[in-house]
């Protein structure tokens, strides 16, 4: 499909979900280069948009479809949106995705470059934890977090400068806009939030990746998700989360690396105050088809992105 303009009715169809899930609603967004991704009726492929949606699109954006475009027909995500799309902008300012779930506000941000130098529980830095997380899962070996180490996390993840290979934007830049394609809970009590990306992301891990150096062995394609930085109101301090175990979405954007071609999912245990009521204990939400006028939203041409993906592995502040 061409990129170009889209008008007019767009049939979506809501996800059942698992019985008594509850889906995140009342969502707004707020902050710079905000893309919304949004699946082309009729097809298995993902328009951009950077013009806010409707209220009703919004929310069902985020539960996706009963597709065709997943094995079996099952259901699969209905498309993204993307927090602060790349570019220098992005680590000057937060951009967010709030929305209501589990009788609690939360939100979902994008990363600045402070974030990245976060603390986390295990007394590494965020980037150097996420690094070396990326190495275990995809090589099978985790590196020791030593000042050799953080000086490459330092110079190339975070600083560009990749053994002599400039790139731009750093790779923990490239990390840090998440693509948010669901966000429900499940029935363990707990939230679960997909994150689109690629099912190959050798693109948004250090050019000088190479599973040999470290004495692994590459378990497959390269994969990591971006991170997501995830806050309740009124709750604990933000936590990270990201993912190393991606799944074929089913979808993909017309674009020349073909995003979105798979889903990270991450377990959140949901931290007081929401109470996520188990799913034994509410009804099931039926399918719905939702009609949607769009009439007067302009859909901006598809550009190429770099999407990536993810082997589950959280980390939290």
């Amino acid at each position: 499909m061409k990129p170009g303009i889209l008008m007019g009715a767009v049939a979506l169809g809501l996800l059942s979900g698992p019985a008594g899930a509850e889906w995140l609603s009342n969502v707004s967004t707020n902050g710079v280069n905000i893309a919304y991704w949004l699946l082309t009726p009729g097809t298995c492929e993902l328009q951009k948009t950077t013009t806010e949606p409707s209220q009703d699109v919004l929310d069902a954006l985020l539960r996706g479809t009963d597709s065709q475009c997943v094995s079996g027909g099952s259901s699969g995500p209905g498309g993204n949106i993307e927090l602060g799309d790349v570019d220098e902008l992005v680590w000057e300012q937060t951009s967010t995705l709030s929305g209501e779930i589990c009788q609690g506000s939360v939100q979902l941000s994008s990363l600045t470059y402070n974030d990245w130098l976060t603390v986390m529980p295990s007394g590494e830095r965020l980037a150097d934890q996420y690094l070396a997380d990326a190495i275990q899962a995809n090589c099978g070996v985790r590196p020791p977090v030593n000042a050799t180490f953080q000086g490459f996390v330092n110079q190339c993840f975070l600083g560009g400068d990749c053994l002599g290979n400039p790139v731009s934007p750093p790779p923990a830049q490239r990390a840090s806009d998440p693509n948010v394609a669901y966000v429900r809970s499940n029935s363990s009590g707990s939230i679960s939030i997909g994150l689109a990306g690629n099912l190959d992301s050798s693109d948004l891990l250090p050019p000088a990746f190479n599973c040999a150096l470290v004495g692994g062995q590459q378990q497959g394609p390269l994969q990591a998700s971006e991170v997501v930085k995830f806050q309740v109101q009124g709750g604990p301090a933000p936590q990270y989360f990201y993912s190393f175990d991606a799944s074929p979405s089913g979808i993909t954007a017309d674009d020349a690396t073909g995003s979105y071609d798979a889903t990270y999912p991450i377990t959140v245990p949901a931290p007081a105050p929401l109470v996520c009521r188990r799913a034994s204990s509410i009804p099931a939400v039926p399918a719905a088809g939702l009609l949607i006028t769009l009439a007067g939203l302009g859909f901006a041409g598809i550009h190429a992105l770099r999407r990536r993906s993810g082997k589950v592995k959280a980390a939290r502040r």
